[in-house]
């Protein structure tokens, strides 16, 4: 299995991020490695185990750690569990997933099924929601409820506005390879006072061989 990591050093630091940001909550919190078909999937559970149960699906290579920073102060009431995408850079397996299929939905299916979590009660972002809502189309009964933030497959963006807050950008730094272009690409996804995330995004753009399919719009059913 090729990795998706254009060196060593590149997932090293990735990893290193990683750890940095999950230690920085100050959270207690258990890694559980489930085994699927399409490979081994981190899950980070944390929070109330007596609280209601909520699974996440984060945001492209974005992990554990910054999801759950968004939700910290609600860890005392509810029971979350995030499961890292496969294929991307977080510490599940690096097997990439087929977009066009049904294999998300077959994949996050096997996540739950080995969570012992029969109806799910689901936060998908950006990305993660693609993952939901390929789920929900697949195999509607696991889902109790279910928040979209950001999600793709349901309506493109402004494509002026994406070309020129992204596309020029990044073409820019990849003929150059001037920091300056690289920083305009990650404002559009990184306030610049944020350092961690900005360390990050840079990392991932300079050290992961980016998969650059993008979710279809889904269809009406």
């Amino acid at each position: 299995m090729a990795s998706i990591y254009k060196n060593s050093q590149a997932k090293e630091e990735l990893m290193h991020l990683y750890d940095e940001k999950l230690k920085s909550l100050e959270i207690n919190y258990t890694n559980i490695d489930v085994p699927t078909s399409f490979g081994r999937t981190r899950v980070v559970q944390t929070g109330n185990v007596n609280g209601k149960k909520i699974v996440m699906f984060h945001g492209y290579n974005a992990g554990s750690p910054i999801t759950l920073e968004a939700v910290k102060n609600l860890i005392k009431d509810y029971c979350f569990y995030v499961v890292e995408t496969v294929g991307q850079a977080t510490k599940s397996e690096e097997f990439t997933i087929n977009i066009k299929d049904d294999s998300f939905a077959l994949w996050a299916d096997e996540v739950l099924e080995k969570l012992e979590i029969e109806r799910a009660n689901v936060i998908g972002i950006s990305y993660g929601a693609f993952i939901v809502e390929k789920l929900m189309t697949h195999k509607p009964e696991r889902i109790e409820k279910c928040v979209l933030v950001v999600p793709s497959g349901i309506v493109n963006g402004n494509i002026w506005e994406s070309t020129k807050k992204l596309t020029f950008p990044l073409i820019r730094y990849k003929i150059t390879k001037q920091e300056k272009h690289l920083k305009s690409f990650l404002n559009a996804f990184a306030p610049v006072e944020n350092d961690h995330l900005y360390r990050m995004l840079s990392t991932i753009m300079k050290g992961v061989k980016l998969d650059t399919r993008i979710p279809k719009l889904l269809k009406p059913q």
